[in-house]
């Protein structure tokens, strides 16, 4: 396969995106993952998306642990309202083991 340079602008050396590179590759591993580029990509939060976060983990630690797990999110998350639901086109396990299935796709 055959990459195109892409020239951002003539002040950026290579070595200055090596030396970016290496600051948003917090692992060392010389790769880039998804979830390294979105942090380096959002920045830090505003007090304002901070306490939202705050409050949306706070409902979701519903075994007040520290920390939230799938069994959390499966307490959270109520499926009886979901348009399939309603509809009788899926039973209310069916909706809630897709959306955990949505979950484990966000690993690494």
């Amino acid at each position: 396969m055959c990459h195109e340079q892409i020239i951002v602008g003539e002040d950026i050396t290579n070595s200055d995106i090596v030396s970016v590179f290496q600051m948003i590759d917090q692992k060392s591993s010389g790769l880039l993952n998804y979830f390294e580029l979105l942090r380096a990509l959002r920045g830090t939060l505003t007090n304002v998306r901070r306490a939202l976060l705050e409050r949306v983990f706070d409902k979701l630690e519903i075994k007040k642990a520290g920390h939230i797990d799938i069994e959390n999110l499966k307490l959270a998350f109520v499926t009886q309202n979901h348009p399939d639901v309603l509809i009788h086109k899926r039973c209310e396990e069916e909706v809630l083991d897709e959306f955990i299935e949505t979950l484990d796709l966000w690993r690494f």
